[in-house]
């Protein structure tokens, strides 16, 4: 390890004073002064031809830094190589962690825990993949910014262990990243409260997860704030039985301002939680599914206080064991006034319902007069029995539907069969990103 910090203070040291270390998830600044990076528009003079727009540079970056991270770690697994980086090439210091019975050369630690307790901000974890999961648990502290927990060598597997009776990764840093990770089995008596978490994140935000598997916990992730990503990931069978309706695939609290979720996959919620609940002021879910299947669980999306959600390009299946008729739940919880966000809207496009249940309702929601709701539905289809359109509070609502087609049953709708099995749910329109896994 002092080996590894002495080459990244020289790295450092050589670059010239106007220059920074950037990092390849985080800020764009990469070894750029500061007039390079203002906050100011583009001014309106440039030439239109020359001028690239904001997505196709964030897009191209995107793309870029996915390459340039898998061919890094590539080169040296399965760390059987003399030459194995110390520092990634934009700068970050790489703490590597191998299982307690895999320990060889290029391996820093066996502990998770102990490698994140000493990690500088802006480094790297890096967990190698081995024979066997990982009993550990860790805790990323507030004084810690844009640390990145990254699985190598394979999807690194961590269960069973709990932090601070909490989850197997408890969060209260800024910035912090977990990627390519199979996360499982946390779990924690009744009377500490039960709600176990694969990640428990009471962070400062900013808090990035893709490429995650978070199976199989007392619940999934629970938490978030400010601005929380979440991209190629599965959330699937986390529930308690001993809190029956109140432990969920993932919880989102009222301080996360805006959660994307990009190309992730919702799954068979048990004991009666929900595949998708949430509080935060705005939800986009676009291009993912979420879908109960064989599950018995609640609704399959639930947005407590309302806020404001987009449903973009996804798939959202209700199974016949489900617990819950209702498939969409929004401000079913805010009889409390001070609890409703002061935005209250739903917009569904080219998305498609599906209710394998013989009864129930798609939409459900509760308007009241102190705030403006408006629900807007455009190229979507509702396949199966129930109403997208039910008021349960009854009050006033501006309602739009444009190209809304509604189906008795997957037949007449020319979908497949009904299937337990995930994979074979159609594919989300419009997502070339999007695969089943």
């Amino acid at each position: 390890m002092k080996i590894r910090f002495l080459i990244f203070f020289l790295f450092i040291s050589c670059l010239p004073k106007d220059q920074e270390v950037c990092s390849e998830f985080g800020d764009k600044k990469c070894a750029i002064s500061s007039a390079d990076i203002a906050d100011e528009p583009t001014s309106q003079n440039e030439v239109p031809e020359t001028k690239t727009t904001e997505t196709e540079t964030e897009n191209q970056t995107a793309q870029e830094t996915e390459a340039w991270v898998e061919q890094e770690i590539a080169d040296y697994c399965p760390l059987n190589l003399p030459e194995i980086p110390a520092v990634t090439s934009d700068g970050r210091v790489i703490i590597r962690v191998c299982p307690p019975a895999e320990m060889r050369e290029g391996c820093d630690s066996d502990s998770i825990g102990q490698a994140i307790k000493i990690a500088p901000n802006n480094s790297r974890i890096e967990i190698v993949k081995g024979q066997m999961p990982y009993n550990q648990c860790a805790v990323i502290s507030s004084a810690q910014q844009n640390i990145e927990i990254l699985g190598v060598c394979g999807k690194a597997h961590i269960k069973n262990k709990v932090c601070e009776k909490k989850g197997i990764f408890v969060n209260y840093g800024k910035g912090v990243r977990f990627i390519n990770l199979e996360l499982s089995h946390a779990e924690i008596p009744l009377n500490d409260g039960g709600n176990g978490a694969g990640i428990r994140d009471q962070s400062l935000g900013g808090t990035y997860f893709e490429d995650l598997n978070i199976h199989h916990n007392q619940m999934g992730m629970l938490g978030g704030s400010g601005i929380l990503t979440i991209k190629r990931s599965k959330f699937e069978a986390n529930g308690n039985p001993e809190r029956i309706g109140y432990n969920h695939n993932i919880y989102l609290s009222a301080d996360v301002v805006k959660a994307d979720i990009q190309n992730s996959l919702f799954l068979r919620a048990s004991a009666e939680g929900n595949n998708f609940k949430s509080r935060a002021q705005e939800v986009i879910f676009e291009c993912s599914v979420s879908a109960s299947l064989d599950g018995q669980d609640s609704r399959e999306m639930d947005f407590s206080e309302g806020g404001k959600l987009l449903i973009k390009n996804s798939i959202i299946q209700q199974g016949s064991a489900s617990k819950n008729s209702n498939m969409l739940g929004f401000a079913t919880e805010s009889n409390n006034q001070s609890r409703r966000h002061s935005m209250m809207q739903v917009d569904i496009e080219n998305s498609l319902f599906i209710n394998d249940k013989s009864n129930g309702s798609f939409i459900t929601y509760n308007a009241y007069n102190d705030r403006d709701l408006s629900i807007n539905i455009i190229d979507s289809l509702f396949v199966g029995s129930g109403s997208y359109n039910h008021n349960s509070n009854q009050g006033p609502t501006q309602f739009f539907e444009k190209r809304v087609e509604t189906y008795p049953d997957r037949s007449s709708a020319q979908l497949p069969v009904v299937s337990n099995n995930h994979m074979d749910l159609p594919i989300p329109k419009d997502c070339p990103g999007f695969a089943y896994f």
